[in-house]
């Protein structure tokens, strides 16, 4: 078996799927050709066309968000929707919300035509997309079959774009990605193109990182904006717009929102990972306590994976150190093999166990080889289907998507919206170091007739309050001042002192 990364091909395919029941990964290969969605909970498998059926007239439901599935209503009330399904021989029984559900169609016909399930709602046109872009054969560049209809219209597609760079966590946050977005909105784009170039650089942004340090503890601020873009973009617009990823850097918890749509290209000099620490952040404690929380993290980051139909495998190999991957090539098929058994002497290693001989060098590192977790490259993203195609500006990303002749690209508010942020968030932190060497400070100043506890409380009141405004925005720790929580208890303690100081 050699140690060694893939290269880069120019189609690839893949042979089958994970079929997700209740949340549980249920089998070892996967096949992007068939659409995932995920919504308030629920892991719905679903497919173009006929993939997903119970019998010779399946019914059909067609959820608001673009997804389609087949099967047999089992049960329905004014709340919930019960199906059968069976998914490449996996038979599974789901619930889904029925405020989720936009059409339901009985006793369809598992033969009918593209156009005749697009008549049932504007939305199915998503599913359908995705057939285009990964299948083998399948130019990546294939318009979908209704792209004039849905985006754009005769005159022209609306592009807008949003670039997010700086901190993820801090400079690339959920209020400035709501505001382009509703910038976007008024502009009735009819894409959204979102540039991921975050910043990669230690708490002093100061000094820039290698591909083995890891932020997968980012998970969450990944979650909260990924539920942007799946979940509050189609419940808020009337037409939902294409969202597409270019990624030039994506980081610690900035690689996990890119995988949150299934039309992700990279920069030339694209790079994706810093999340291999998942392993090490739970290394002491209560052992059921860990492996709760070890679960969390890793089903959050696997959710949002099989939100944009990508391989939750390659999370993990991303995720954990431990984890072993292999690649196999058949013909213009590629599989991920996790399972030592069942790997050929032709399969190419992802990763390794990192452990022993197997540990990543200083130079291998610094040259971006190491394997001991991944870290997926513009033309390793290609070949294992993560990234439908390399681009190296706008012009490209725009032919890629097949609108380069008829696209206009908005001028939106976008730079500005993430400058305006930024600004925000630095006069923020500045105001809460001063409010803290005041309260610091407070009845050192030789006037006896202050009551330097109501001062105190006065300024952590004041810093409060700028915390929860920017919240999502401003860790406490790094900037030297205490959190909300301590802050809370420090005002308590203060009470308690004045009252005994009147007694």
């Amino acid at each position: 078996m050699r140690k060694t990364r893939g290269t880069r091909t120019r189609s690839v395919a893949w042979s089958s799927m994970i079929a997700c029941c209740g949340g549980v990964l249920a089998a070892a290969v996967w096949a992007p050709g068939a659409a995932v969605g995920v919504g308030l909970g629920t892991l719905a498998a679903t497919s173009s066309h006929a993939e997903a059926q119970t019998s010779d007239a399946p019914d059909l439901v067609v959820f608001h968000d673009g997804r389609s599935v087949r099967g047999t209503i089992l049960s329905e009330s004014a709340s919930q929707l019960r199906m059968r399904i069976v998914f490449r021989g996996i038979v599974s029984e789901t619930t889904y919300d029925r405020g989720d559900v936009a059409s339901i169609t009985r006793g369809t016909s598992v033969d009918e035509s593209a156009d005749e399930k697009k008549a049932e709602t504007k939305n199915v046109v998503r599913a359908e997309a995705n057939r285009y872009g990964r299948g083998a054969g399948t130019p990546a560049t294939a318009p979908t079959p209704d792209t004039t209809a849905q985006h754009g219209g005769g005159d022209g597609a609306r592009v807008y774009v949003m670039e997010l760079t700086g901190a993820f966590g801090k400079d690339i946050s959920e209020t400035p990605i709501r505001q382009a977005l509703e910038d976007a909105k008024k502009l009735e784009a009819d894409y959204i193109v979102v540039k991921m170039d975050n910043t990669w650089s230690d708490a002093r942004g100061l000094d820039e990182l290698d591909d083995d340090a890891a932020a997968f503890d980012e998970i969450f601020e990944a979650e909260s904006m990924a539920r942007i873009f799946y979940e509050e973009i189609p419940q808020q617009w009337e037409q939902t717009p294409k969202v597409v990823f270019w990624v030039k850097r994506a980081m610690g918890g900035a690689a996990f929102l890119p995988m949150c749509v299934e039309d992700i290209y990279f920069d030339e000099d694209g790079k994706m990972g810093g999340i291999g620490n998942l392993g090490e952040l739970f290394s002491s404690g209560d052992e059921v306590v860990k492996e709760k929380q070890y679960s969390l993290r890793l089903n959050a980051a696997e959710g949002i994976a099989l939100l944009g139909n990508h391989n939750p495998k390659l999370v993990e190999a991303m995720a954990r150190r431990e984890y072993v991957l292999w690649m196999r090539r058949v013909g213009s098929d590629v599989r991920l093999i996790s399972n030592p058994a069942l790997v050929e002497e032709s399969d190419i290693l992802l990763t390794d166990d990192g452990e022993g001989e197997n540990k990543d060098t200083d130079e291998q590192i610094v040259r971006g080889q190491g394997n001991d977790v991944l870290t997926l490259t513009a033309g390793l993203a290609f070949d294992l289907g993560v990234s439908k195609e390399t681009v190296s500006s706008l012009d490209d990303l725009l032919f890629e998507l097949g609108i380069e002749r008829q696209a206009e690209v908005l001028e939106g508010r976008s730079d500005k919206i993430m400058r305006l942020w930024r600004q925000r968030v630095k006069l923020a932190e500045k105001e809460l170091e001063e409010l803290w060497e005041e309260f610091n400070e407070a009845g050192g100043n030789g006037n006896d007739r202050a009551n330097p506890n109501a001062i105190r409380i006065s300024k952590a009141r004041e810093m409060i309050k700028v915390l929860r405004r920017f919240e999502e925005a401003i860790n406490p720790g790094q900037i030297g001042v205490p959190g909300i929580a301590q802050l809370e208890l420090q005002i308590e303690q203060l009470k308690l002192a004045n009252l005994a100081d009147r007694n």
